[in-house]
């Protein structure tokens, strides 16, 4: 029995700007989309205490922070779930602030025994950032444990990788290994997500 699944959304990304989000009707990409229903039947198996979603406002200001959209969303699809069950972190932007922002909730709720959950293509890079801030957190692949927990969710929302996406996974991969270019990137990154 795990304390918490720690759920990272994604948002932003390449195909997906704020603009877009903004104009869907929970405010969530697909592929935050696809890790809520992971969540919700990961949840369900019962090896889980509580569900933390991790992501702050992706979609602008005026919007609801993407953890909170990813909280409302599951409600809704899985109302079974009780909400003093779901915890938020609303601070973050990127992975680099899900795992600073993770480890200060972590610390302050006394969470020892916590998993994480995030879209195939994103798990590994997600578990190097978590260990370069200290959490030694293993990441589940959301596509590959909906498929296995109710397949007929998955092939309803299922998407397409795009090679762009992938290459960039890749690239932003080995950036992580270089701390100076790790830093450069992410506030590269930051400065032209704020704008879109």
């Amino acid at each position: 029995m795990f304390d918490a699944l720690v759920v990272l959304g994604k948002n932003i990304g390449i195909g997906w700007t704020r603009e877009k989000i903004r104009k869907t009707p929970n405010s969530l990409s697909d592929r935050s989309i696809l890790s809520v229903y992971a969540a919700g039947f990961l949840y369900k198996t019962g090896n889980f205490n509580r569900i933390i979603f991790s992501g702050g406002k992706t979609a602008g200001e005026d919007f609801p922070s993407e953890a909170a959209a990813m909280k409302d969303f599951l409600l809704k699809e899985f109302p079974e779930i009780p909400e003093d069950k779901i915890i938020l972190e609303e601070n973050s932007f990127d992975t680099i602030e899900n795992a600073t922002e993770v480890k200060k909730l972590l610390s302050k709720l006394i969470l020892n025994q916590v998993i994480g959950l995030t879209t195939n293509e994103f798990a590994s890079r997600a578990k190097m950032v978590f260990k370069k801030e200290g959490l030694k957190i293993d990441f589940l692949k959301a596509n590959d444990e909906l498929k296995k927990l109710s397949p007929q969710t998955y092939e309803k929302f299922k998407y397409k990788k795009n090679p762009t996406e992938v290459a960039y996974e890749k690239w932003a991969y080995l950036v992580i290994l270089t701390p100076l270019v790790n830093t450069l990137a992410h506030d590269i990154i930051r400065k032209m997500r704020s704008k879109s």
